[in-house]
């Protein structure tokens, strides 16, 4: 999205600093002197070699928030291509592009963006257009399966009214091993919610995880 980024898990990362190390990754085109990928088979080859150049022989657990959560699931798909898969991945209220369950909301969405532009990234011509192009990959991409256990948090108050026309509003991901509803909605879950985010992530990887220690 055009105001997301690293600032947007700092309050999130916070919760995880006794126990484990964590780095954000960019997405490229958000910026001027970046390019947008071609494709999304572009783009994760890009975030898995990136990841396992800067991170080597760790054991990585990959997290997203939103479309972040459908680029975490991505790569980790790669990796495990590449034999390299990550020890788990979590969802925070990610949907597929064309879940009318959150489309149902753009309205909210896109005027929620720009209330926050203060406090995250300016809403600027670069940012939109990077988000544009970021929609058009996503738009018909389908997640793979991937083995490696699988989190979906969600949010457990809608952004608006739901539609009954749009069915379920809260977040579903096919091949979620687990699926923890936590309170906020799409966007406060990692604001003044973000504590008991981090506690329902923390308690789920205590849980899954063998040997938390080299994360």
């Amino acid at each position: 999205m055009a105001l997301g980024g690293a600032h947007q898990y700092a309050r999130f990362a916070s919760r995880f600093r006794d126990r484990y190390a964590v780095a954000a990754l960019d997405a490229p085109g958000f910026t001027p002197e970046e390019e947008l990928p071609a494709d999304m088979a572009a783009l994760l080859d890009f975030q898995a070699t990136t990841l396992l150049r800067e991170l080597p022989g760790r054991t990585l657990v990959l997290a997203g928030s939103s479309s972040g959560g459908t680029l975490a699931h991505g790569v980790a798909a790669e990796l495990e291509r590449r034999g390299k898969g990550p020890a788990a991945v979590v969802l925070l209220d990610t949907y597929l592009s064309d879940n009318q369950g959150i489309t149902q909301f753009n309205d909210v969405l896109l005027g929620g963006m720009f209330a926050r532009e203060d406090r995250a990234a300016p809403m600027d011509g670069t940012r939109l257009t990077a988000m544009g192009g970021y929609f058009r990959l996503l738009d018909d991409w389908k997640p793979p399966a991937v083995s490696a256990p699988l989190l979906l948090v969600r949010a457990s108050t809608p952004l608006g009214r739901p539609s009954a026309e749009a069915g379920d509003w809260r977040s579903t991901w096919d091949g979620a091993d687990t699926v923890v509803d936590v309170p906020g909605d799409h966007f406060s879950i990692m604001e003044q919610h973000v504590a008991t985010t981090g506690d329902a992530v923390a308690d789920w990887l205590g849980s899954t995880l063998r040997t938390p220690d080299d994360l």
